[in-house]
């Protein structure tokens, strides 16, 4: 999923065009969102 969703930002915002900082930080709260998921769903 991580890699899914990385590799799906970057074909919108190619690394050449500079990415909003408000869209960098959803990425991360979402990434932190999934980690969350995933844990509690194994435990």
């Amino acid at each position: 999923m991580k890699f899914t969703i990385y590799n799906f930002t970057f074909s919108i915002h190619p690394p050449s065009h500079p990415s909003p900082p408000v869209a960098a930080s959803r990425l991360v709260e979402r990434d932190c969102d999934t980690q969350d998921l995933g844990l509690k769903t194994r435990g």
